[in-house]
């Protein structure tokens, strides 16, 4: 039976959310790469009926450790419905002292070692103790998720929002996340596409709430050992917000037309990278070079 949206929305299940044949901000983002952007996309959209999993990526330390993170911080009751602390011999998951331990492990929950619980403790202590952060997060509600239709496409959308709370200004939308580099995201801000899930973000507030959020702000925190105190609380400034949101609908409406496309002929060809030839250009300080080395 086909769900309805509501239906949809009222779903607690993370498998099921993660599951639902809809475009998140995450899959925008990977289509924005250029060039392998969009076979990576369809090779793990679950728009594709044959997309690839990629079990060394959803085991890496640093996905598990930015889960676990979250949910110390938005989910505290959950932690021991999700994680157990045992120590599999090595460092780190890429190794095969993991994956023997891993292989007969006789729990269905998240596996960390006790480093990484420890870590992640301190981190969030730090966090809660910032005061600027700590005041962002107070009263808000976390993970939650909204879907929903979009009115150009027609295609399900859907995100999960690390947190929301409603202040005198309007919604605020709050993401937290760890990095190994955090000013280097901060001097080059078109890093890793976070626009888009800004532009996403608002969007699906709009959707479910009939309003766009005052503001979305990005609670970063260094995850290098040390330098847990290194948080810093950051937005788009209201220009780059407005590139954003026309740089989404561009993006969501070349997906959709891809997609069409496949639907109609069930090509994986429409997904190629490079579908055309390219032309290679020497940079003009390699030519230069190799002519002053030939006189």
């Amino acid at each position: 039976m086909k769900m309805t949206i509501q239906q949809i929305n009222n779903m607690n299940n993370d498998d099921e959310y993660f599951a639902l044949p809809a475009l998140s901000a995450s899959q925008i983002k990977q289509f924005n790469e250029g060039g392998c952007g969009a076979y990576r996309f369809w090779q793990s959209s679950p728009l594709n009926p044959n997309k690839k999993t990629n079990a060394d990526k959803d085991a890496s330390d640093a996905l598990v450790f930015g889960k676990l993170a979250h949910c110390m911080l938005l989910e505290p009751e959950e932690l021991e419905k999700r994680f157990v602390v045992a120590d599999w011999g090595a460092k780190g998951r890429d190794t095969a002292a993991y994956r023997k331990f891993i292989k007969d492990f006789p729990d269905d929950r998240i596996v960390v070692s006790s480093e990484e619980w420890e870590r992640a403790g301190t981190m969030i202590a730090s966090l809660r103790g910032h005061k600027l952060a700590a005041s962002i997060i107070s009263g808000a509600t976390t993970e939650l998720p909204i879907v929903w239709r979009d009115d150009q496409t027609g295609l399900l959308m859907k995100c999960k929002v690390d947190a929301i709370k409603r202040t005198k200004n309007g919604i605020v939308v709050i993401d937290y996340k760890t990095s190994g580099e955090m000013e280097s995201f901060i001097k080059w801000p078109h890093k890793n596409s976070y626009y888009l899930q800004d532009a996403v973000y608002r969007q699906a507030i709009f959707e479910k709430y009939g309003e766009y959020p005052s503001e979305f702000v990005f609670i970063m925190q260094s995850k290098k050992p040390d330098e847990e105190e290194m948080i810093a609380i950051l937005r788009y400034c209201m220009e780059d917000v407005e590139y954003a949101k026309d740089r989404a609908r561009y993006l969501i409406d070349t997906i959709a037309e891809k997609y069409k496309q496949w639907l109609e002929t069930k090509d994986d060809s429409i997904w190629q990278p490079y579908p055309n030839i390219i032309e290679l250009h020497l940079s003009q300080w390699i030519t230069n070079k190799q002519a002053e080395e030939e006189i």
